[in-house]
């Protein structure tokens, strides 16, 4: 996308910097509890010096989560549509780092907030994480495009 004009609105002046990151080693039954008390569908992945590595989202969970089950019975299916803490007895053994998306989309704080729209609209994604020098230093969700937008009206 071009902005000949430079941009309207940084991804500095709205990302969300209070973010909550996991560290590779964090067990799978965590990560859904995790998921479930914060209410949060993704979470990007830092190693210790917050250094950028992943994204882990509730997709990569249940995509883990049915290649268990390609190995169970049926009853796995009748408890995929419960809640998270309801099914943690059939989340599989493992951590982040074994279910984590490692190539991310990100932005940095000076990206243009036009390119960062048509980013998730083509790539039909729900956050991008913003890093400087690839260390995380915010993110940019759906959510958060639709409340500036409800206040800019």
């Amino acid at each position: 996308m071009s902005c000949d004009s430079g941009p309207i609105v940084t991804v500095a002046e709205i990302m969300e910097t209070d973010i909550i990151a996991v560290p590779p080693t964090l067990r799978l039954e965590e990560l859904a509890r995790l998921m479930t008390e914060k209410r949060i569908s993704g979470f990007p992945v830092v190693g210790p010096g917050r250094e950028l590595l992943g994204l882990v989202s509730q997709k990569d969970l249940v995509a883990s989560m049915l290649e268990r089950a390609e190995s169970t019975d049926g009853e796995f299916y009748t408890s995929l549509y419960t809640e998270f803490s309801q099914a943690f007895g059939m989340l599989p053994g493992g951590t982040v780092g074994d279910v984590m998306t490692p190539y991310v989309y990100f932005a940095t704080p000076d990206t243009d907030i036009r390119e960062v729209i048509e980013l998730m609209l083509v790539r039909n994604i729900h956050r991008v994480v913003v890093t400087d020098q690839r260390r995380l230093v915010g993110m940019v969700t759906t959510s958060q495009l639709l409340r500036v937008l409800q206040a800019i009206l």
